[in-house]
């Protein structure tokens, strides 16, 4: 399977990242990443906690969190407004639980009287134990953000935005029609 042609370099690092890190199993646990590895994206990085009672932010990125208008850390996926947006983000969060694989997708979104705005989703899941997804990684890509909300280290991934016909690990799912792509949230 490999990426749309226009999918973010960004997140096909990040996707590379969470691939080097399986060493072998389905899926990384959170412990297999250092603060330092993630750094480049830690800007629009959600961790999402998957418990049987929903799924709660653990944190909510950023530059999200400037974007959506509201800080959601803590909160559970259903608390997203409108409704619409938190059951399409559960659909995509719970793909990954359920793939135990990566989902990724893209929006191109473009209100009335609007500018187009294209924004790209990676949801990595994370197990503790090898099993069950415990945890998941999101990172939101919006085309129209520029350089200033990203972080240093992020500038030189951001140097060459888009990739082009990269390879991605048979094991990475596409999610379901339903689950295109969203945000949600879980917490521990």
């Amino acid at each position: 399977m490999s990426l749309p042609k226009a999918f973010p370099a960004f997140l096909s690092r990040l996707l590379q990242l969470w691939t080097d890190k399986c060493r072998g199993r389905a899926m990384p646990a959170r412990r297999d990443f250092l603060a330092v590895d993630l750094e480049p994206w830690l800007t629009e990085l959600h961790l999402v906690a998957v418990r049987p009672e929903g799924l709660r932010f653990i944190v909510f990125a950023e530059g999200p969190a400037g974007r959506y208008g509201r800080e959601m850390t803590g909160r559970y996926v259903s608390e997203l407004e409108p409704p619409a947006l938190a059951d399409e983000v559960e659909r995509a969060y719970l793909a990954a639980v359920a793939t135990r694989a990566p989902v990724l997708g893209t929006h191109v979104t473009q209100p009335f009287g609007q500018p187009r705005r294209t924004w790209s989703r990676l949801i990595l899941p994370l197990s503790d134990d090898g099993g069950a997804v415990d945890r998941l990684l999101v990172a939101v890509w919006d085309e129209s953000v520029g350089l200033s909300r990203k972080s240093a280290a992020a500038h030189a991934l951001l140097m060459s935005r888009w990739t082009l016909d990269t390879e991605i690990p048979q094991s990475v799912a596409s999610p379901p029609p339903a689950a295109e792509m969203a945000l949600t949230a879980v917490a521990e």
